[in-house]
């Protein structure tokens, strides 16, 4: 349906039923939601997982950028280890959900206050 996201399976269904070249075909997936999406392929089709965080990195170093902020824990859990080995803030924030599809960002670590954010997270459905 037009304006819906599919969903990991219907990814997965789609590349698994790609045409054999005589070996699985190897599709590169870069930063993949939850790494258990990675076992959804099968058949014709092999996961090669990639992450573009090591370019983020580099890119940061000369962009005057001095903190990284995830939007959720999951994000944080999720990246926040890749980033230590610079000299950034770290901050993590909650959402909670309100009436009807309000939504509210709250710190939960960190402060970003007077310093240069980048916010890392993975793909929304919603973009609420």
């Amino acid at each position: 349906k037009e304006g819906t996201v599919a969903t990991a399976a219907t990814y997965a269904h789609m590349f698994s039923s790609l045409p054999s070249c005589g070996r699985p075909t190897r599709l590169m997936v870069y930063d993949l939601h939850t790494l258990q999406n990675r076992f959804y392929l099968h058949g014709n089709a092999v996961a090669s997982l990639q992450t573009a965080i090591p370019l983020l990195k580099e890119r940061l170093k000369s962009s005057g950028i001095d903190c990284v902020a995830f939007p959720d824990d999951g994000a944080a859990k999720r990246f926040s280890t890749l980033f230590y080995d610079m000299d950034v803030e770290i901050v993590v924030c909650g959402k909670t959900r309100g009436e009807g599809d309000t939504r509210s960002v709250v710190i939960q670590d960190g402060n970003p206050e007077g310093r240069n954010v980048v916010i890392v997270d993975d793909l929304v459905q919603t973009g609420g």
